[in-house]
């Protein structure tokens, strides 16, 4: 009687296995083959990005930053930034801090810093306190550096 009753269980995790398996070679094929993946092309991201989707304008500067197009990657990653984008925010302000291609301005930097922290963005508070425990940009002050550590330290989102 009993195993009248797990063969429906057994059938179901079997189906359940299968297609996990079914969608985790799905995946791997995305990451082992972007080329050929559906999200991954080229003309896609820009037409998107053309368009005014944040998440493509992003995507386009982290590529351009890595291919060290830097002016292009400033391109996007400002579009993206107006948009609120903390990340894009982040690493335009760290193309201005180091000044790659676009010459440094640590005002302009802090700027952007200033902008993902006050949308409650930790590594963009880190680097306003990096910035005020160094004295890159900013007056140096240990009192301003310990606060935007502590807003980091004590992120809840």
């Amino acid at each position: 009687m009993s195993n009248l009753l797990t063969r429906p269980i057994k059938a179901k995790y079997l189906a359940l296995l299968l297609l996990l398996g079914i969608l985790g070679v799905a995946i791997l094929f995305c990451v082992m083959n972007p080329h050929k993946s559906p999200f991954h092309k080229p003309k896609d991201w820009l037409k998107s990005a053309e368009e005014g989707n944040v998440i493509a304008q992003y995507y386009l500067g982290n590529r351009s930053y890595n291919a060290r197009d830097y002016n292009e990657a400033v391109k996007w990653y400002h579009k993206a930034a107006e948009q609120g984008h903390t990340g894009a925010q982040i690493r335009l302000g760290d193309c201005y801090f180091n000044g790659e291609d676009i010459g440094q301005d640590y005002d302009k930097a802090m700027e952007w810093y200033r902008k993902a922290a006050e949308q409650g963005n930790k590594e963009a508070r880190i680097r306003l306190g990096d910035c005020y425990y160094t004295g890159n940009g900013v007056k140096k002050d240990y009192k301003e550096a310990a606060e935007w550590y502590r807003k980091a330290a004590t992120y809840n989102k």
